[in-house]
């Protein structure tokens, strides 16, 4: 017992010191991935030195009734054991921490209070039990361990987790002075889109999303999101095209709204805050704006009554009806409604559209746009009693069988554009007392014969499509870049205009080219090792086009070898010294690209040497700037040159500017220049930014994204 107890102390008082360490070089951390699962135990391991420690404060104070030798052991092991659990836990937490995803403030208080609790216990195997210290030693340690578990439910469970059921009966107002943009906003948008498929009984990718709790903790592809971060996990995969197998929601599910999609990448940008209250917004901040758009778009969906009020369908019937060449599906989640499109024209068959006749009193829109459909064809579609929307665009009816639609009392839309219809087979549907809208450009009716129909027939909307006003003035399209962003030396820059006979305006210097301004393009334009070219399309009689940015670097003389002074941060390693020479550029909209390498706790400082000793007279840094994932130019960057490594001499410095306010994220480029050299070693130092831009208020430090280093 004895030799297991000085075990247990000796290792307590080890991983204390570590502790200790670690709390004073914690920014600087790298945890690597299996001290992650390490850290992720904590949650498993803390309710151990919480049960003893309350179980040996408890005998302490009742061991006058239970006097004896064999009570004081038994309280003495206690100790040990919840002096090496708890000091376990707490190395357990720092390590977990380090993830993200947490409040700041309730992770830095249930931090402090557990590592504070580590500390007591620790100091209680050297209290002997009789001591006047002891018991308040030991209920310091309780209150300390109480209060850290209650910081540590606050991040895993919420606020009001143990009030919760108790407050669910009282009346909320999600729009009201209470309520956080996350619980109005966010939670409902996850409950609405995403549950379905990311709950405790159907974790698709392991993610469950039906608490914040589980929200934090993410699935087998990560974090959902990181404060600040827009291209976190989330944002990325909701942006995704629908045709790609990671979009969420999948393209089967509901999607989500523009609105919604802007919310979650606003709020995410802005630092997915679970404790701000959307009022705290300012009236003019675009959260708020589409925060209390979707809020008042969900109550009134919440009043909505059912538009249909016939029969639902089962799941597996409407399962049944679809095949490779007809969807079938509800308009709306709650209502028994259904749609049903038709594709691939070689394959349609009239028993196609014959078999949903088991469902034509639920159906109530049908494309069959582009299908060999015939006059005779529409006999079909008599017994879609409740039939509102019909499209038949681009099929082989010539209206002789619309007579048959004069039975669809409830048909609103009717589309016939690219058909055969005239104006003497059109009349046949003027009979249908609730059509509302015709669609007939591009079909054998006239524009002059249009007019006849919308005064014959007031009450219809008769769409006849765009129709040319010569008097109007179009806009252009924006010059293209023909030749890519990073040229050779000699190589001209080159530019195109989609429109034939559009001149294009350039200039280098910065200022903005209009339709007299600026140089015209003729063969292109001369590079050097670094420009910025805004260019413009202009033509007679057209509106000149939108001006087109174009960031240009030249790539210039190749270093023999280069190596890294300063290792980048584990998250974007790229492919490390080769990044800076590969001319491969990222997206500032992708920063896990391995074109891209990354600093932020240290600057940048890499050796390049050119063994032919070339002359050389500048040096470019091409990096991101993007003002929502906090990455600037350096804060202050300089070039070495000499002989070797050893002797090196200043050739030049530079302190670049920053934005003052949020703005599109680009990839830009910072140029030092200085007196023709020839030498074989180069040192390049740049140092990330300490301190942010004051509109970002934020302490934290802002990265530095480097993706090539040019030499000319």
């Amino acid at each position: 017992m004895e030799r297991a107890k000085r075990i247990m102390a000796n290792a307590t008082f080890a991983i204390v010191v570590l502790l200790t360490f670690l709390l004073f070089f914690e920014q600087r951390i790298q945890v690597p991935v299996w001290l992650q699962a390490f850290g992720r135990m904590h949650p498993l391991l803390l309710h151990l030195p919480i049960g003893l420690l309350l179980l040996a404060t408890l005998l302490v104070f009742l061991r006058k009734q239970f006097a004896g030798n064999s009570l004081e052991l038994l309280i003495s092991f206690l100790l040990h054991i919840t002096a090496i659990t708890a000091s376990v836990t707490a190395l357990m937490g720092i390590f977990l921490s380090r993830e993200g995803g947490y409040d700041a403030l309730d992770l830095s208080l249930h931090k402090w209070f557990g590592v504070a609790t580590c500390y007591v216990t620790a100091a209680l195997l050297f209290i002997k039990t009789s001591a006047k210290m002891f018991k308040p030693s030991l209920v310091a340690g309780a209150i300390l361990l109480i209060v850290a578990g209650h910081f540590g439910s606050v991040l895993t469970h919420g606020d009001a987790f143990v009030l919760g059921p108790f407050q669910q009966n009282e009346e909320s107002d999600l729009a009201g002075e209470n309520a956080t943009a996350f619980e109005a906003v966010v939670q409902p948008i996850f409950e609405r889109k995403c549950t379905g498929c990311h709950n405790e009984t159907k974790a698709k990718g392991k993610l469950i999303l039906t608490s914040y709790e589980h929200m934090i903790k993410g699935g087998k592809s990560g974090a959902l999101w990181k404060e600040n971060d827009p291209n976190s996990l989330l944002v990325k995969r909701i942006h995704l095209p629908l045709s790609d197998k990671k979009h969420m929601p999948p393209k089967d599910k509901p999607q989500l709204t523009p609105e919604e999609l802007n919310f979650l990448s606003l709020w995410i940008a802005q630092g997915a805050d679970t404790k701000k209250k959307l009022t705290d917004y300012t009236h003019s901040d675009s959260l708020r704006l589409t925060g209390s758009k979707l809020i008042a778009s969900s109550q009134q969906n919440e009043r909505h009554e059912a538009k249909y009020h016939f029969d639902f369908v089962s799941s597996e019937k409407i399962q049944a009806l679809n095949n490779p060449y007809r969807a079938v599906f509800q308009i709306a989640q709650n209502e028994p409604a259904l749609q049903a499109d038709f594709f691939v024209r070689q394959a349609f068959e009239k028993e196609n559209l014959a078999e949903l006749s088991s469902v034509s009193k639920q159906v109530v829109a049908i494309n069959l746009s582009k299908m060999p459909v015939k006059d005779e064809d529409l006999a079909l579609l008599k017994d879609f009693e409740n039939l509102e929307i019909l499209n038949l665009n681009q099929t082989d009816i010539t209206g002789s069988g619309l007579s048959n639609l004069r039975s669809l009392e409830h048909l609103e839309s009717l589309s016939l554009s690219g058909t055969k219809v005239t104006i003497n087979t059109i009349d046949a549907i003027k009979s249908i007392r609730n059509l509302k809208k015709v669609f007939i450009w591009n079909t054998g009716i006239t524009s002059a014969e249009a007019e006849q129909l919308k005064k014959k027939y007031p009450e219809i909307s008769w769409e006849l499509g765009y129709q040319v006003d010569r008097t109007e003035m179009l806009k252009l399209s924006a010059p293209l870049l023909v030749s890519e962003n990073v040229v050779q030396a000699g190589e001209k820059i080159r530019l195109k205009s989609s429109m034939p006979g559009t001149t294009i305006r350039y200039t280098t210097d910065g200022t903005e080219p209009d339709s007299i301004t600026g140089t015209v393009y003729t063969d292109g334009i001369a590079a050097t090792s670094y420009q910025i070219v805004k260019a413009t399309a202009v033509k007679e009689g057209w509106r000149k086009s939108d001006v087109a940015t174009f960031v240009i670097f030249q790539s210039g003389l190749k270093p023999s070898r280069a190596e890294l002074k300063t290792l980048p941060d584990a998250q974007y390693q790229g492919e490390g010294v080769a990044t800076f020479t590969n001319n491969k550029k990222g997206s500032p909209e992708f920063f896990r690209d391995p074109a891209w390498i990354a600093w932020r706790d240290r600057p940048l400082e890499a050796v390049f040497w050119f063994d032919d000793m070339p002359t050389m007279h500048s040096v470019t840094l091409s990096y991101a700037e993007s003002t929502y994932a906090m990455t600037w130019a350096p804060a202050r960057w300089e070039i070495w040159g000499g002989d070797d490594e050893a002797h090196l001499k200043l050739l030049q410095r530079g302190t670049p500017s920053h934005p003052t306010a949020l703005g599109i994220s680009n990839v830009r480029g910072i140029e030092l220049t200085f007196p023709p050299v020839r030498y074989k070693c180069y040192k390049l130092i740049a140092e990330p930014l300490n301190k942010q831009p004051a509109f970002r208020k934020t302490k934290e430090k802002g990265w530095l994204m480097v993706d090539e280093i040019f030499f000319n």
